[in-house]
């Protein structure tokens, strides 16, 4: 039975097993909600999880970053790498070890769609820098980019035959995981992962790019984050880079796009030649994780 707009919100506030994030990334959130936090910071959450610090360190020291000489430690790569890049890393390696590659729904691939959630990370990223952004900024726009679809999850997770009915749908009619889930449940996937990122603390330019980035036009604040959510996933999906559950690129608001000010070159640059070394790491990041 679809699940009605309200008994979801209801379910999604009182079911016990809802997912809470791992110490290490709420310590993290803090951290980007807090302007006082320094390196030094970063460094003691980072060290005290090993298994995070681990993974950390293979990535940092992956062909993506191209350090000259190993870095050994959470503190050389944050002087090495910079603070923002570390605290992002830290945290989506924290998320994505929260939620896991293994398959779950037939016909849903979570590799895929980490795979996907990178690449709209990381060329969200490649936006903010068109747009001129700060480096502080910049990771927020890579965070995101990376939790943008985080809803699919919580629904293949937590309403595991709801969500396998979404993926009947798209595959029998050809629509968009948007539509889909507006005909099956009246609820979708941006507003269930915008009212948990809420629950997690989440900043909340995070928290408005992933409930608004199918309808950028509607955010009335962090407009041009939603603008470069919105087109970093229409962007990464013509791309073939991973999967969310579909591949319709229809729904691309123009006006959102020319609002965000960037020209037809830069996009034709970023679109041939930045995003592949951005999947690259992406893809690379992925085999370290797993």
């Amino acid at each position: 039975m679809p699940l009605d707009r309200l008994d979801v919100k209801d379910l999604l506030k009182s079911v016990t097993k809802l997912p809470t994030l791992p110490t290490v990334a709420f310590e993290i959130i803090k951290i980007a909600n807090d302007p006082k936090t320094a390196a030094e910071d970063l460094s003691k959450i980072l060290i005290m999880d090993q298994s995070l610090s681990a993974k950390v360190l293979r990535m940092v020291n992956s062909s993506y970053y191209s350090v000259r000489n190993k870095i050994s430690s959470i503190k050389q790569a944050v002087v090495i790498l910079g603070f923002e890049s570390v605290r992002s890393l830290g945290l989506s390696t924290a998320i994505m070890d929260k939620f896991g590659l293994e398959e779950t729904a037939e016909g849903f691939s979570r590799k895929e769609f980490w795979k996907h959630s990178l690449g709209v990370a990381m060329t969200s990223r490649l936006i903010a820098r068109k747009i001129r952004c700060d480096r502080d900024t910049e990771e927020f726009y890579y965070m995101a980019g990376l939790m943008h679809d985080i809803g699919k999850v919580i629904m293949d997770q937590y309403f595991p035959e709801n969500f396998a009915q979404v993926i009947v749908r798209i595959k029998e009619r050809g629509v968009s995981f948007l539509q889909a889930e507006l005909e099956m449940n009246g609820i979708t996937h941006d507003e269930i992962g915008a009212f948990l990122a809420g629950q997690w603390n989440l900043p909340e330019n995070i928290v408005n790019a992933i409930r608004y980035h199918h309808r950028p036009l509607e955010a009335t604040a962090d407009q041009k984050i939603v603008y470069a959510v919105h087109f970093a996933n229409i962007l990464t999906k013509t791309k073939g880079m991973g999967s969310g559950g579909d591949s319709d690129i229809t729904n691309l608001n123009e006006e959102a796009i020319q609002r965000l000010g960037i020209n037809d070159n830069e996009v034709g640059v970023m679109v041939e030649t930045e995003m592949d070394k951005e999947f690259e790491g992406a893809k690379e990041f992925l085999e370290l994780l797993s």
